[in-house]
């Protein structure tokens, strides 16, 4: 008789790898709720196994993005019960969803460097430097603005994705780009990355147009620095040794 981890091994080896802009992400997700559900793996293993599957994705997805598509699987259930492909004579190892949540691999990031950053940030170039490094320039006047903000969405968002953006980051809403048209200029917030479908669960479980299981494969990444003396709360932040 197979043991589980052959019986996945097996499974991988049919699975079709993730290609990016064919659907990968869909591809990837389905494989892990296979993984968490049809296997009754705990989140742990299921990320092991994922990383394994992973090698074969073109290209593949890091590790961060694997921890997101565990999370997701775990979040959604399964109306066919955990462990429905193991069979009779292999019980499943959970058998909740809170299981599955309390298990999930630990992708904490990084502390930051602040000698590195006071070097960059010293040292680096200043707003004009990228400006005039850029080599889409717009000198024009806030008329103009509008219709450069579609140019520019076009451009870095081609075809017509799901784009998630907002006039606050409580009040948002996830559309085609062709129902944002004209609009967007006016909207202070946009997710850098397209969603992969108007709404997903939340880590509670609840149905959200700014669910982080429904943004798609990171394309983009916005890094900001505020360096700011206090918090919300008035207390010192950690970069008061910076301004």
């Amino acid at each position: 008789m197979m043991t589980v981890l052959e019986r996945v091994e097996r499974y991988l080896a049919t699975c079709d790898p993730a290609i990016s802009g064919s659907g990968g992400h869909n591809t990837t997700f389905r494989v892990a709720c296979t993984l968490i559900h049809g296997f009754g793996l705990l989140p742990t293993e299921s990320f092991q196994l994922l990383k394994l599957y992973n090698e074969k994705c073109e290209p593949p997805w890091s590790d961060a993005e694997l921890h997101h598509k565990i999370l997701s699987a775990a979040s959604v259930g399964s109306s066919k019960g955990f462990g429905y492909l193991l069979g009779a004579d292999i019980p499943p190892l959970v058998s909740s969803t809170t299981t599955l949540l309390g298990s999930l691999p630990d992708l904490k990031r990084p502390e930051p460097d602040l000698s590195e950053i006071d070097v960059t940030v010293r040292n680096g170039p200043a707003a004009y430097d990228v400006w005039e490094g850029s080599p889409v320039r717009f000198d024009s006047d806030a008329k103009e603005e509008a219709l450069h903000t579609e140019e520019i969405i076009d451009a870095i968002f081609p075809g017509d994705p799901y784009l998630c953006a907002g006039w606050a980051s409580w009040n948002f809403e996830t559309r085609r780009r062709s129902a944002w048209r004209g609009l967007l200029s006016e909207m202070p917030l946009i997710v850098p990355n397209p969603m992969t479908g108007p709404s997903g669960l939340t880590k509670e479980g609840k149905q959200s147009q700014h669910a982080l299981a429904s943004v798609g494969r990171r394309i983009y990444a916005v890094i900001e620095f505020d360096f700011a003396e206090t918090d919300r709360s008035g207390q010192p932040t950690k970069w008061v040794s910076l301004v």
